[in-house]
């Protein structure tokens, strides 16, 4: 360390194994490359953002540690200079997805902590990576410590996405639990959503039914005259 600053691998390097990491975590379609975090260790994921000029869904893989029910990252860029793309889009559209490990999928909304709340995610970093703010210190700006919290979805739409979830969560399991309140709750907006559906169809179709061929007339007869 000179100057106060970490070394760091050459910026080709790095830019390499980003690719690499990206390419793995596709090509497995998330079963290699993701790990949960453990403890003194931080995890990795996948985050899904939207391009902020494209409009077209953005990957990357981070480095990430669990607060509660939000997940907590670093928009450190490879302690590189620039703030990276990600973060950039996450600015313009909070909106986005994680992946976990083991399938695990997440709708998020991306903010920056500030305040007391930013210092105590930083401390917690430092116990993660001990050089950390020697890291840091190579960028010009300061780092935003990113957290992406659980985006509400509130009303019918949370018990509909609860119950498909849970059903989803016992496919494997030889005996599903029995189903409570608010699962039937649930079951019978999905019901109710699919009569619905089911019924505009039918009456869709038979509104659009072929009208009935009309009858060919005969040389000496008039079209509107019945054939006997």
């Amino acid at each position: 360390m000179a100057g106060g600053k970490a070394w760091l691998p050459p910026r080709w390097f790095i830019k390499t194994f980003w690719h690499m990491h990206r390419r793995i975590v596709r090509a497995s379609r998330g079963r290699k490359g993701l790990w949960p975090p453990r403890p003194g260790k931080w995890g990795a994921l996948r985050l899904t953002t939207t391009g902020r000029r494209s409009g077209e869904p953005r990957s990357v893989i981070l480095g990430y540690y669990e607060d509660g029910p939000n997940v907590v990252s670093m928009a450190m860029n490879g302690w590189g200079a620039a703030e990276p793309a990600w973060w950039l889009n996450l600015q313009a559209d909070p909106q986005a997805v994680v992946e976990l490990a083991g399938g695990i999928r997440r709708e998020v909304l991306g903010r920056p902590a500030v305040g007391g709340e930013r210092e105590r995610l930083w401390q917690r970093w430092r116990e993660l990576d001990k050089n950390l703010d020697a890291y840091a210190a190579r960028r010009p700006q300061e780092t935003a410590v990113v957290v992406l919290e659980p985006r509400p979805l509130g009303g019918r739409g949370q018990r509909r996405a609860d119950f498909l979830g849970h059903r989803r969560g016992n496919q494997g399991a030889k005996r599903r639990p029995p189903l409570d309140g608010r699962d039937l709750g649930a079951l019978e907006d999905v019901v109710g959503d699919f009569e619905g559906r089911t019924h505009r169809s039918i009456l869709a179709s038979s509104c659009q039914q072929p009208a009935p061929p009309r009858r060919r007339a005969l040389p000496g007869w008039s079209a509107e005259r019945p054939l006997r």
